[in-house]
């Protein structure tokens, strides 16, 4: 796995780009789920 073999190798900051990735794509599928149930409601 990529995060994986990167902390492996101290690449700190592409392990923390990657988590905040991460972090963003959930954050905008929540807001976009949230959009869609209030529009189907």
């Amino acid at each position: 796995m990529a995060i994986d073999s990167a902390m492996n190798l101290f690449q700190w900051e592409r392990v923390a780009l990657m988590l905040v990735a991460i972090f963003a794509v959930v954050i905008v599928a929540e807001v976009a789920v949230t959009y869609i149930r209030k529009k189907i409601i």
